[in-house]
């Protein structure tokens, strides 16, 4: 029998079916499945990004014997889910079927799917697959560069190349439960290729160095394999891997030969993680005794950049890529950029290439990079503006076609996929770069203070927008940098999922829809006579906007796993409280159908501005929609990653020129004061530190504490997964000093 009270009615009911077919002189056919009760695979933990399988779930398939003959000798199999494969989907009988599980990276929650077998004779049985998949919340892992080639190295008879290195960052992965921390491990295949250090923390970086023998020449290539492991909250460990290959050439001569190297990059972005990333580029005469070679560089493309772009000597160079500078018109994915070299040396010209690869780390409608743009802009005392630079917009879309248009006055929108300017803009493709450029002729006549304005970014169908606040901030070269802390805001209007980094200080927005349940009647009569809930928003009989819901009600659901678990709430505007309990460990509680956000279809769902405090890690928000909790099924979800200050910091300051860093042995630590509270408690460098929320307009958190009279004050301005930005000072004995920045890197995590 099953293991659900459904199937237990089917079987009955095919019992009695058998018994009527039995009195009526003949008896039935049968086709058997083994096993005879569902399969319940999991639960599985797996990182963000990460897919599992095949699992093979084998199935065996029999058949009664009949005296009429009438035998099953063949059958069909079919599955109602697409993460099941079946091998063979028909056969002989007996015979055996692997249902091939694959959970996608996108997977999340439970799944049901039902394997059903019928056999020749129309006669069929079915088995469930029960699956249930666990999801850590944080990123793809992230391995950059992953491909590095050296180029031709042109080398005298027994000269020795090296050490010569380049850093790898590893990022992204699984974040890890409170207290924990995820790490990696490097090791190499090669005697001549290492990494320094082999292993640490993630997020983290290595230097990869290589160093040539004296009897090493024609091609070479090694693997570094690195492989993170990350705690899970039941005691196990998630492993993931990438690897770093490096390929090159030794020649042995003499004679005038420009190289650089590395001569090929292969670098990885996010689109969560747009930041540009740097690498040295070795140009020199591959003859020491040779010519001092004079050169210079031609970036073929605007998303690279060489500094200086030319010089004399053997000179190590700054290569710089820039993904906000890629054009997006066609699609997110890999691109390819070279820079070519030129030099007085008698030799070809030398080019350098660099393939990057933008992943897209969720599977949002729409997102945009970054979330807020800010000037600051200093006016001196004769009203001159200082000068400014454009701020670059990336757009990446799950459709085809975007639309940005902005309400600032004060900035000019440039595609730089060759479309023209102004306050609103629109395209095709995917996606996009955007170059947001304040008008100095506007801010001319704006006075000091403070301007904002928004950018709206929407897809073409316009289901999926984005708001990006737009700041500029006019001062006198005396006053301080104060950069703002926007909010977060979306809107979202189709079924879908939304992923969301939030701080629990910060002032948070979202607008929701549910899609609209309406049955058309001809009066209020009729759709009252047919049990349904009349809505009229403008209480004005005959304009049209009048709507009759018969049974679809709207529920918003909200639960906090990380901060308050086996508890799910239900937000109502018709609760006292706008929300209470309606699930407890699973189980419904009397009386929560009763609560549900609007008896029919409803514009939007504001939710907010509110400011986070005192929760941490996810929060879920489901909007669903049927005639009671039970029924109603899930059209919107938004996972909300609430990032806090908990946890241990590596701080490096600026001070009068000079930048400070304390060193890990020297970390801020803080942690919650008390459970549910919104102020944080620890230690720096022996000194007992306060840390309180702040504004969420001007500074998220301010950290304040005493150290031999000293009165030290860090506003944090900007807070990541992994770092910290802000600006801090001192003040003793009648004396306060300027405000200097500061930045953290995260040691220890605590979500």
């Amino acid at each position: 029998m099953r293991g659900h009270r459904g199937w237990g009615r089917l079987f009955w009911m095919g019992l009695i079916g058998l018994c009527v077919l039995g009195l009526a002189g003949r008896e039935a056919a049968a086709v058997v499945v083994f096993p005879d009760a569902a399969v319940n695979l999991g639960p599985y933990t797996l990182g963000p990004g990460q897919s599992l399988g095949p699992l093979e779930v084998v199935l065996s398939v029999s058949a009664t014997i009949h005296e009429t003959g009438d035998n099953e000798t063949t059958y069909v199999a079919s599955c109602n889910a697409s993460w099941v494969a079946l091998e063979p989907a028909s056969g002989d009988i007996p015979g055996v079927i692997k249902a091939k599980v694959t959970l996608s990276a996108l997977m999340e929650g439970s799944f049901n799917a039902e394997v059903k077998v019928t056999s020749n004779l129309g006669q069929s049985d079915a088995v469930k697959i029960h699956v249930t998949v666990n999801r850590l919340t944080g990123e793809p892992l992230s391995i950059s560069p992953n491909f590095v080639d050296l180029g031709t190295i042109r080398l005298l008879g027994g000269e020795i190349y090296g050490p010569v290195g380049f850093t790898v960052s590893i990022s992204g992965g699984p974040i890890p439960p409170e207290g924990r921390q995820a790490t990696f491990q490097a090791a190499s295949d090669q005697p001549w290729l290492q990494a320094v250090p082999s292993s640490g923390n993630v997020p983290g970086t290595t230097t990869v160095q290589v160093t040539l023998s004296d009897r090493m020449v024609g091609p070479f290539q090694g693997t570094l394999t690195i492989t993170t492991s990350t705690p899970t909250p039941e005691g196990g460990t998630i492993t993931a891997s990438g690897t770093v290959i490096v390929t090159g050439t030794v020649e042995r001569a003499i004679g005038d030969l420009l190289i650089v190297s590395p001569s090929t990059l292969d670098v990885e972005f996010t689109t969560n993680h747009l930041t540009p990333q740097v690498f040295p580029l070795d140009i020199r005469n591959a003859d020491p005794k040779g010519m001092i070679p004079t050169w210079s560089a031609e970036a073929q493309v605007p998303w690279l950049r060489v500094d200086p772009v030319s010089g004399t000597g053997n000179t190590v160079a700054t290569l710089t890529v820039d993904p906000r500078l890629v054009p997006m018109s066609a699609s997110v994915g890999s691109v390819e950029g070279t820079i070519l070299f030129r030099s007085n040396l008698v030799s070809e010209p030398v080019t350098v290439t660099v393939r990057l690869t933008v992943v897209v780390v969720s599977n949002e409608r729409i997102s945009v990079y970054p979330s807020y743009l800010y000037w600051n802009i200093v006016r001196s005392a004769d009203g001159t503006l200082e000068s400014f630079s454009e701020e670059i917009l990336t757009v990446a879309s799950q459709n085809d076609g975007w639309m940005v248009w902005t309400d600032a006055p004060f900035v000019m929108l440039t595609s730089l996929d060759a479309l023209v300017g102004g306050a609103q803009l629109m395209g095709t493709g995917v996606g996009t770069r955007l170059s947001v450029m304040p008008s100095a002729q506007v801010l001319a006549g704006y006075g000091y203070g403070r301007y904002e304005g928004r950018l709206m970014v929407s897809n073409l169908p316009g289901d999926a927008m984005r708001i990006v606040p737009v700041v500029v901030d006019i001062r006198r070269p005396e006053d301080p940098v104060m950069p703002p802390i926007p909010p977060n805001t979306f809107l979202q209007s189709v079924p879908g999922y939304v992923l969301v980094e939030a701080v629990d200080t910060a002032w948070f927005e979202m607008l929701l829809s549910a899609p609209k349940t309406v049955n058309q009647y001809t009066s209020k009569e009729a759709c009252l006579a047919a049990g349904g809930v009349w809505m009229d928003p403008d209480k004005v009989p005959g304009t049209l906007d009048e709507m009759c819901s018969v049974d679809q009600k709207v529920y918003v659901l909200a639960a906090v796993p990380d901060a308050i678990p086996g508890r799910v709430y239900v937000l109502s505007a018709h609760h006292p409280a706008g929300l209470t309990e309606a699930y407890l460990n699973g189980v419904k509680l009397p009386g929560a159908d009763q609560w549900s956000y609007s008896a029919g279809p409803v514009p939007y769902i504001p939710i907010g501005p509110l400011q986070l405090l005192g929760l941490y890690g996810r929060v879920h928000v489901s909007v669903r929609v049927g005639s009671d909790l039970a029924s109603a099924q899930e059209v919107q979800r938004v996972q909300i990653n609430v990032r806090t200050v908990e946890g241990s910091w590596l701080i490096t300051e600026n001070y009068q020129g000079s930048s400070y860093s304390y060193g890990p042995s020297r970390p801020l630590t803080l942690k919650r004061q008390s459970a549910g509270s919104a102020v944080y408690v620890g230690s720096w460098d022996g000194a007992s530190v306060t840390c309180s929320p702040g504004d969420g307009v001007r500074q998220l958190y301010i950290v304040e504490f005493t150290e031999n009279g000293v009165r030290y004050i860090y506003e944090i301005q900007s807070l990541t997964a992994n770092k910290m930005k802000g600006r801090w000072m001192f003040s003793t004995s009648g004396i306060t000093s300027p405000w200097e920045t500061f930045e953290g890197s995260r040691l220890t995590f605590v979500p």
